[in-house]
């Protein structure tokens, strides 16, 4: 199933969001959700912002000219904020100063596209789609890093789960401060180690599982002086 992005628009804006949808069409992981696409006979336009805000995996807010001080955009943005939904803004570069509510020009914007002055309302959409085609690479990335990490967690998980209770809790314990780790000895703990030489002390930071290195090409003894 495709992750929801739920798009909050402003009706004068519907021609960015038909070309969000054409864009989405056949994208393997995201999917526009537009609340004017799903209306059903006996069910309160609320309640199906609400439900589509929490279902989505970010809230993409389209704020123009036309858009940015209306009613509905604005609590959609403060429902999503208050329900900890990520809000992921595509602004008119013009109006970053006049914005002054949850989202703000101090506040981040990295995805603007600019409307200049004689030109047609298709430039202007050319600008704002290559903006989201950005934003949807960088949601991209990011949803497959989380998606590996998690991946990762459940592994070790299940080997966990595997082994005797008391080797269970054990391979949960870090390593103590003050352990050592020879030259060539697989790190036992993540964290800041300490070559001891006489002069200089070193402190390098050393990731679990990797094999100790030489200092100035000498093998030499690691100390965990702090976690990472």
């Amino acid at each position: 199933m495709k992750e929801l992005l739920f798009i909050s628009y402003a009706n004068d804006n519907y021609d960015k969001v038909r070309l969000i949808k054409k864009e989405l069409v056949n994208h393997p992981l995201f999917e526009a959700l537009v609340v004017a696409d799903r209306r059903k006979p006996n069910k309160a336009l609320v309640k199906l912002i609400t439900e589509g805000i929490d279902s989505s995996y970010c809230i993409i807010p389209i704020l123009s000219p036309q858009s940015f001080k209306q009613q509905w955009i604005n609590q959609e943005i403060g429902y999503a904020y208050c329900h900890n939904r990520p809000i992921i803004p595509i602004v008119e570069s013009h109006i970053l100063d006049d914005l002054k509510g949850f989202i703000h020009k101090q506040n981040q914007c990295p995805y603007t596209y600019s409307i200049r002055m004689g030109l047609f309302r298709r430039d202007e959409n050319i600008s704002f789609m290559d903006c989201f085609k950005v934003l949807i690479k960088d949601l991209e990335d990011e949803y497959k890093a989380v998606k590996k990490k998690s991946t990762l967690e459940m592994v070790r998980e299940a080997n966990s789960s595997f082994l005797p209770p008391n080797e269970r809790f054990l391979s949960n314990l870090k390593e103590l401060l003050g352990s050592i780790a020879r030259t060539g000895e697989v790190c036992p703990e993540s964290g800041m180690w300490k070559a001891k030489k006489e002069p200089p002390t070193s402190t390098m930071p050393f990731t679990k599982g990797v094999k100790m290195p030489h200092y100035e090409g000498r093998a030499i003894i690691w100390k965990l002086v702090s976690y990472a």
